[in-house]
């Protein structure tokens, strides 16, 4: 009986830890964003919530990509160093979704699943964006295509 209760603590414990960081983290990238769009005069959108937050914001592990439609410029955000960079559409020459393919018990799965994304910097030419699948990266390659070349 006291090790359940010893379990449902934890859990409890780590639910909760869950969501006081992922709290944090919309927090700081909401402040990000409203600083890059009162410096530079842009529109991106920070709420994930909504349904043009969910179209507009590639979420990643350590890096975000966003899209500010009505400009065409892109943001990449590391919420971790509270650090930012805003460029035009063009910065992204192509990209392509890489993925390694793992078998579990005779299924199927993806692992290390990232985008590669081709710039037009010489000093940065290519950006790796790890996504949490492919399903995810498949329906970002889409809309990657729709942003992008549109």
């Amino acid at each position: 009986m006291v090790l359940l209760l010893i379990i449902v603590v934890l859990v409890a414990f780590f639910v909760w830890y869950h969501c006081v960081n992922v709290k944090h983290a919309q927090s700081v990238l909401e402040k990000i964003v409203a600083r890059a769009n009162a410096e530079h005069g842009l529109a991106f959108n920070s709420d994930p919530e909504t349904s043009a937050g969910k179209a507009t914001i590639l979420f990643s592990t350590h890096r975000h990509l966003l899209f500010d439609t009505s400009n065409r410029k892109l943001m990449f955000v590391n919420p971790g160093r509270q650090e930012y960079s805003v460029h035009d559409y063009s910065y992204i020459d192509r990209w392509q979704l890489n993925w390694v393919e793992h078998s579990v018990k005779g299924r199927m799965t993806h692992r290390d699943v990232y985008f590669a994304l081709s710039t037009n910097d010489i000093n940065c030419p290519v950006i790796n964006v790890p996504i949490i699948s492919k399903k995810y990266g498949d329906e970002w390659n889409q809309r990657l295509r729709l942003l992008l070349k549109g």
